[in-house]
């Protein structure tokens, strides 16, 4: 499990605001069990996060773009290229390209089936050094694959993962334990416990709703709702 990888306390609030505001962050309480979000390893939960929904809305995007920015430059030395994940890390990793003047990939989340068949995209150099981008951060499993086949094409080293937000590393400590063997830097804008405080405030669910929901994020595999 890794620690301490929200950036900044205070801009972790003001993302997750801007993220409810604009219908991002979707509770699901009032919806059957079945109809809760089915994460990647089964387990169900009642609320999702959807990055992409700001991306339309040019203020609020542009918003999270300079948080992005102001985050990597204190928080990231050691790369030589920006890398988004598909789909939702390709619009941010190229603006971040523009505004560091460097240069920029993405990788697939699958092979296409004509052409050559590689995951990686941008016809980057070799031998260089990854900052991955995306927009949230859950699982792990699409960094993993990502950094992977990164280093299999084209022997290039991730060191970093950016991402707006972090879900949750509970119930995949595997794979977050691979962050840390690989001696790759993590930071995230805003994470669950600040969409869970001002979710609460707008009263999209109720404390004692949130409180459960920040007990379940603990021990997900054995929750029972």
């Amino acid at each position: 499990m890794l620690n301490n990888i929200v950036w900044c306390s205070e801009v972790s609030e003001k993302v997750a605001e801007l993220l409810i505001v604009n219908g991002a962050y979707l509770v699901h309480y009032d919806k059957p069990k079945t109809d809760w979000v089915l994460w990647s390893n089964g387990i169900r939960c009642p609320v999702y996060l959807n990055c992409r929904y700001i991306y339309g809305k040019n203020r609020a995007f542009n918003t999270v773009v300079s948080f992005m920015e102001n985050m990597i430059a204190s928080s990231f030395y050691d790369y030589d290229i920006f890398v988004g994940l598909s789909t939702a890390g390709i619009p941010l990793a190229a603006a971040m390209a523009l505004r560091f003047n460097k240069p920029f990939a993405y990788v697939r989340s699958a092979q296409k089936d004509h052409g050559i068949g590689k995951l990686v995209e941008g016809d980057p150099g070799k031998n260089l050094r990854a900052l991955i981008i995306d927009d949230t951060l859950a699982s792990g499993m699409s960094v993993v694959n990502a950094v992977n086949a990164l280093k299999t094409e084209f022997n290039i080293k991730t060191t970093g993962v950016a991402t707006i937000a972090g879900m949750s590393e509970f119930g995949f400590e595997n794979v977050w334990d691979n962050f840390k063997i690989n001696s790759i830097t993590v930071r995230v804008l805003t994470d669950y416990k600040s969409l869970e405080k001002v979710a609460t405030k707008k009263d999209l669910m109720k404390q004692e709703q949130a409180d459960k929901l920040n007990q379940f994020y603990k021990a997900p595999t054995n929750f029972i709702w």
